[in-house]
């Protein structure tokens, strides 16, 4: 997520040069920051907790394995899938 904060930043400076330097402070980019990794900690603990990491004993795992599917679909979605699609789409819409 950092990385993809870090393009919509270069966007909005190469875009909007004015507004980025009376709007975006070293605050705001400490509180994005903050929150994109407050939003990585939840969301580690929200899978963990959803593929049984802190609920299931090893002799339970047989049941699991249709939900760590669908687990594994979205997590690649929220992880690898959107961040990288919103990166080209800024980086696209930079050089373009």
């Amino acid at each position: 997520y950092n990385v993809t904060l870090l393009a919509l930043d270069r966007f909005v400076a190469l875009n909007s040069p004015f507004f980025y330097l009376d709007k975006v402070t070293v605050y705001l980019s400490f509180i994005i920051a903050f929150l994109s990794w407050l939003f990585s900690i939840f969301y580690n603990f929200i899978l963990l907790y959803f593929n049984g990491f802190f609920t299931v004993s090893p002799t339970e795992e047989e049941g699991l394995n249709s939900s760590n599917e669908i687990l594994f679909f979205a997590d690649v979605m929220v992880v690898f899938v959107f961040p990288c699609c919103a990166m080209i789409f800024l980086y696209f819409r930079i050089f373009a």
